[in-house]
């Protein structure tokens, strides 16, 4: 029996230690994100307009945003807040959530540019708290300031976060 080999680091394995599967999007996944906040959350975005927040323990996604009709091509957690995230969207648009004020609908909804071209990337500034970057379809990149409640962590975040997610993910 030949068995497939993986490198992993230095070393040459047979298989994998770890394989989760997880309920498909129904496109193709264009971004995917560990929560800097809780070991088991993952965030994911589709062309299917869904932001999706994933645990490692579950199949099936415990929280779903459908923000539109266009795909999604960016998701990123804040480095900051456990209750926030950020998508960029097929029609230009910087997606902001803050899970603390609506699970559904986003806080900040930013027009990256009046065509309507694609945001392909974002990041959140680890440093400077405040900025965030995208860069959308025709190579134009731009830095936003967020407010300050987008960038300060209230009290029991993660504690909100885990509860919200209605699993015990310890």
């Amino acid at each position: 029996m030949n068995l497939p080999l993986y490198l992993l680091g230095n070393d040459l394995v047979t298989s994998l230690p770890v394989a989760f599967k997880f309920q498909a999007h129904r496109g193709p996944v264009y971004s995917s994100h560990c929560s800097p906040f809780h070991h088991n959350l993952f965030l994911s975005c589709s062309s299917d307009s869904c932001a999706r927040i994933h645990s490692v323990l579950e199949s099936h996604p415990v929280m779903v945003c459908e923000p539109g009709d266009s795909y999604l091509f960016s998701a990123r957690w804040s480095p900051v807040r456990p209750l926030v995230f950020a998508v960029g969207t097929g029609e230009g648009r910087l997606l902001v959530f803050d899970l603390k004020k609506s699970k559904v609908l986003p806080v900040l909804s930013l027009e990256i540019n009046k065509k309507g071209v694609p945001v392909y990337t974002l990041e959140f500034n680890h440093i400077r708290q405040s900025l965030l970057a995208c860069g959308d379809g025709e190579g134009a990149v731009r830095v936003w300031r967020l407010s300050d409640d987008l960038c300060h962590q209230g009290s029991r975040e993660v504690d909100l976060l885990r509860d919200m997610t209605a699993l015990n993910l310890d």
